[in-house]
């Protein structure tokens, strides 16, 4: 991971200052600074950790979901995965489930928290196949969302007479 420059981590000290006096309209501004400049900026129980800004969109949590995600495709099947880490199974899972699966089926990844860089590695996908993978990303984990309200964000969004939940663990090899 890099290094945040000095001007970033200066606007992350200065947020924190701003957090510890109350001013959360100004920690919120500088938040957005922070961003602005290509970095996320996380509280800590020490502080705070700056990471670089994700090239993809990033909810706070499920109930976000609505409303924010592309109208999902009419299909067949809508088939759902969510993301939890094993950014190499995601790969696999998801290079499988596309070569197997006919275009009358809807592909949609969530994505709990980009546990291990999984979260990265779904947005190349959906990037390499544009309208065949939509692909949700949320900051909160699997652990802290919970695996059933998970799978009914997704089951909602789906807009198919039929719905399948898949782990990743799957590797489709014939017809899908």
């Amino acid at each position: 991971m890099s290094e945040a420059p000095e001007q970033v981590q200066a606007l992350a000290r200065d947020r924190s200052i701003a957090r510890a006096e109350k001013d959360f309209g100004r920690s919120d501004s500088l938040r957005d600074e922070i961003a602005a400049l290509g970095w996320v900026v996380k509280d800590t129980a020490d502080g705070f950790v700056l990471t670089p800004k994700p090239p993809f969109t990033v909810l706070a949590n499920l109930a976000a979901v609505a409303g924010s995600v592309p109208l999902m495709p009419d299909a067949r099947c809508t088939v759902a995965l969510i993301v939890d880490g094993w950014p190499d199974d995601v790969e696999t899972c998801l290079r499988a489930l596309l070569a197997n699966a006919g275009a009358d089926i809807a592909v949609i990844a969530l994505d709990c928290g980009d546990i291990d860089g999984a979260g990265g590695r779904l947005h190349e996908l959906a990037v390499e196949f544009p309208g065949r993978l939509i692909e949700i990303h949320v900051e909160q984990t699997l652990a802290r969302a919970g695996w059933a309200a998970a799978v009914s964000t997704l089951a909602d969004l789906a807009h198919s007479p039929l719905f399948a939940i898949m782990d990743i663990s799957t590797v489709f090899t014939g017809d899908a």
